[in-house]
């Protein structure tokens, strides 16, 4: 997994300055700590560094590949990282599983073909990472735009990319600087559960938010919780499809299988995490648990000049 958040050099095939989401791809790494790699065989150059024909032809190993490219050109794109020897491609190009059948068969084999390289897969219909430690800004969200805040313990993962850039962009604009943000969209292969295992045993992430579209394994999360619980951190969870309504309307989004979720909020609830109800809660009380000092009991003093705030307060 140290390909991911630690990698030796990062690649982005689709670079371009002529996109703003594939300008934006290659213009955040600048402040990576490794070399990266722009490949397109219809540039030279692209934000100033040397632009690629293909993936087989870089100058040096690549461990993290960034794929921005049409979803009819993701399979060859994703054959061509394996064979370059990478371990993680993060697939940022939507039209798989979300947009129905051909889509969900699409994603199938994407996923089979990085497995024959031992390849793992984060997305697709996804908006990469953040890893605050190597430098590593690995997306496309303008979110990402002028995040140089201190670092606060706080680590994110969801599937959504547009609630995950919300996220980034809230947090960026109360001066929260998050130490890792990882969006996995369609979860084709490694899963917020995975990720967030991944993050958990982080030593500079205390708290980790989570936002969840499909219900994981009831044993991975259990595990998960067990082991954020042993190290002493702390998880924040906030989850859609609690509906009928909202189960229709997160597998259009992305391909989500949501099933009954009962189970799910009792075990979370038993564990000691928190669930909430919305991005703006999921941040606050992110927020509020990097404090050092943590209230015990059920019982909260408020102290207001408002007798009205007080009493909204108490509610």
């Amino acid at each position: 997994m140290d390909g991911l958040l630690h990698p030796r050099a990062v690649a982005v095939v689709g670079a371009s300055e002529r996109s703003a989401m594939a300008g934006r791809l290659t213009r955040y790494l600048s402040g990576f700590d490794g070399p990266v790699y722009p490949v397109n065989p219809n540039h030279r150059r692209v934000h100033g560094l040397p632009c690629y024909p293909s993936l087989l032809e870089l100058p040096g190993p690549v461990d993290l590949v960034l794929v921005l490219v049409p979803a009819a050109r993701v399979l060859s794109a994703v054959e061509d990282a394996g064979r370059a020897g990478a371990s993680f491609a993060v697939v940022l190009s939507s039209g798989f599983a979300e947009v129905g059948a051909e889509g969900r068969a699409l994603q199938e084999q994407l996923v089979e073909v990085a497995g024959r390289y031992g390849m793992r897969v984060v997305g697709p219909n996804c908006q990469g990472l953040l890893y605050r430690p190597t430098g590593l800004a690995a997306t496309f969200t303008a979110a990402a735009d002028g995040v140089r805040q201190p670092d606060s313990g706080i680590a994110y993962v969801g599937q959504s990319g547009a609630l995950g850039g919300s996220f980034l962009g809230k947090a960026r604009d109360r001066g929260i600087g998050l130490t890792a943000w990882i969006s996995v969209g369609n979860q084709a292969d490694l899963t917020t559960t995975d990720a967030a295992e991944l993050l958990v045993a982080d030593p500079g992430v205390r708290v980790l938010a989570c936002y969840l579209e499909e219900l994981p394994d009831g044993a991975r999360w259990q595990r998960l919780t067990e082991q954020t619980a042993a190290a002493g951190k702390q998880l924040v969870v906030l989850r859609s499809g609690r509906s009928a309504a909202g189960e229709r309307a997160v597998a259009s989004h992305t391909g989500a299988l949501v099933r009954a979720g009962t189970a799910f909020d009792l075990l979370t609830r038993e564990s000691g995490a928190i669930q909430v109800d919305d991005l703006d809660e999921l941040l606050d009380t992110a927020v509020a648990l990097t404090g050092e000092s943590r209230p015990r009991g059920h019982r909260i003093g408020v102290i207001t000049s408002s007798g009205g705030a007080g009493g909204l307060a108490a509610d």
